[in-house]
């Protein structure tokens, strides 16, 4: 078809539900959080490598994959409290938020969207702020990733999607290759229009749910 047609994990970021057919899900759960133990966890302290304690001291400090920080703090009783990782600390939310387009996200968190939302399923005080930061700096960044994009040759796309994290080089490569597409039809060549899988699952699951 002449649209590009989105992968799954283009959508995942609108999704409250894991996608575990996503490699950038997978990636983005596996990225390290700072926790703060809030109990003491007996005979595992040989996770700790700064410590040479048998057990997991209650404050003792620690970098755990996002899967297991999420799992320790929504007991009831938390076994560890979650802190921010740098890239979303209110400094840099600021300067997002001043020039998001200013930013080398691909630099500083290549799944910046998908590890953030992630992030939000947690328990921390700043949580409505970094939602906000989120929501504004990809408000603030998608016009000139879509601009771009349908503007970019076949030369300079790589170049103009470098400084994007992931999510967003896949918003752009759909941007690039729907214009490209479009421009082979507008020349005569057979290709049919459509609209892209992912739209037209999304318009059957409505269709179905009226139905129902």
């Amino acid at each position: 078809s002449v649209m590009s047609t989105p992968s799954s994990s283009t959508f995942s970021l609108l999704s409250p539900f894991e996608d575990y057919f996503s490699i950038a899900d997978v990636l983005s759960s596996q990225q390290r959080v700072p926790c703060v133990f809030e109990l003491p966890v007996y005979r595992m302290g040989f996770l700790n490598p700064s410590s040479d304690g048998e057990h997991l001291q209650v404050g003792t400090k620690m970098e755990l994959p996002l899967w297991l920080a999420k799992v320790l703090s929504a007991r009831r009783r938390q076994v560890v409290s979650v802190e921010l990782p740098k890239v979303y600390h209110e400094a840099q939310r600021e300067i997002l938020g001043a020039d998001p387009n200013a930013v080398d996200l691909c630099k500083l968190a290549p799944h910046y969207y998908s590890f953030g939302t992630k992030l939000l399923n947690l328990r921390f005080l700043e949580r409505p702020e970094l939602a906000s930061s989120l929501l504004k700096t990809f408000q603030g960044r998608f016009r000139k990733i879509m601009d771009t994009s349908q503007n970019a040759s076949r030369q300079d796309s790589s170049l103009l999607s470098s400084r994007l994290e992931e999510w967003e080089k896949n918003l752009f490569h759909i941007g690039h290759t729907s214009v490209s597409k479009m421009e082979s039809w507008e020349r005569g060549n057979n290709a049919i229009l459509s609209a892209p899988a992912a739209i037209m699952q999304q318009g059957r699951r409505k269709r179905r749910r009226s139905d129902e």
